[in-house]
């Protein structure tokens, strides 16, 4: 017969005030094991019932939590009109956020759809990581790696010629 010992596990953070009023976008790990959570007061409707809007018509309240060696930090990031999928830390100082989709226009203009904020919440700059992104991570050194679905690769919302074309980009 097998002996069971019964172990008593405590949370290590709570965070139910935290999310109140909010809906977890994206939960992702820092290059040094921090807990990054986004959160976002509305989620805007899906276009056709299938595809995320990039850019909304109403703004959105966001709230990032970052959580390290015990240590809880939250960051308002409040009105941005971008409707944003993904969190990452670029190295210590800097959160990115990104939005999965990204339109190019016919006079060749397209949406910068990733944006890079200081840990206090100001918007520091932009930038095109491409339309199509299923996934997003950053290394200690800043590097940002993009992975594509089927529309970042094979081309949508204007793509001719799309940024996600080979499936996967390391940008430095």
């Amino acid at each position: 017969m097998t002996k069971h010992e019964t172990i008593e596990l405590e949370p290590e953070a709570v965070w139910q005030d935290e999310l109140a009023g909010y809906t977890l976008r994206n939960a992702s790990l820092g290059s040094n094991d921090e807990i990054c959570l986004l959160l976002a007061n509305s989620v805007p409707e899906l276009i056709d019932g299938s595809f995320p809007q990039s850019k909304t018509t109403e703004f959105i309240d966001y709230k990032v939590i970052l959580f390290s060696d015990g240590v809880k930090k939250i960051i308002p990031i409040p009105r941005q009109p971008w409707n944003y999928h993904y969190i990452q830390l670029l190295g210590e100082d800097q959160l990115l956020l990104v939005c999965a989709r990204a339109i190019k226009y016919e006079n060749g203009e397209v949406e910068e759809n990733a944006r890079i904020f200081d840990t206090k919440g100001n918007f520091v700059r932009s930038f095109c990581l491409g339309d199509g992104i299923e996934q997003i991570s950053a290394s200690a050194d800043k590097k940002i790696w993009t992975g594509y679905f089927d529309e970042g690769v094979f081309g949508n919302y204007g793509w001719d010629d799309p940024i996600g074309k080979h499936g996967l980009i390391n940008w430095t």
